[in-house]
């Protein structure tokens, strides 16, 4: 079994591979630690928007009172997460298509849960949009459970036919 701090080493180490594979533990080792990382994040910034914003953020506002220390402040706020995001995202997609080839699923399956999850999280889509791709999302987590060539001989999902 991968240790937790090799796992953490390997997701950055690997951040723009998508060859390969990834063990369960190269993968889950890290959204654990994305899992804190998000939660504390996101309280980091909460509070920070609330100061720096009077609890009143509004995007036009803020671009408007722009020559402010608070405004300028926030949105150099807003680029660090932006950039922070990134930064994140990519490397996780990598694990996540090493993870899927791990269990011998085919990548674009990753590539589809990806788009499906992107529309019905900030899509602006409907109701049923939005639960097919929450949806989507729990079969991806699903699958990243399962073991090594789980997929080996489903001809019609594996990577290998």
């Amino acid at each position: 079994m991968v240790s937790f701090s090799t796992a953490i080493k390997n997701f950055f180490k690997k951040g723009l591979d998508f060859r390969g594979t990834a063990t369960r533990a190269e993968f889950w080792w890290p959204c654990l630690l994305l899992f804190v990382f998000v939660i504390f994040w996101t309280t980091i910034s909460a509070t920070f928007l609330a100061i720096f914003t009077n609890g009143d953020f509004n995007l036009a506002h803020l671009f408007a009172s722009l020559p402010s220390q608070s405004s300028l402040l926030t949105l150099v706020w807003m680029f660090i997460t932006l950039v922070l995001g990134i930064l994140i995202f990519i490397p996780f997609l990598a694990v996540q298509t090493r993870r899927f080839r791990d269990t011998d699923l085919s990548e674009p399956l990753v590539w589809i849960a990806l788009v499906a999850s992107l529309i019905g999280n900030y899509g602006g889509a409907s109701a049923g949009v939005e639960v097919l791709s929450e949806v989507l999302s729990v079969i991806v987590i699903i699958l990243s459970v399962l073991p090594t060539h789980c997929f080996a001989n489903v001809s019609w999902l594996s990577r290998n036919k």
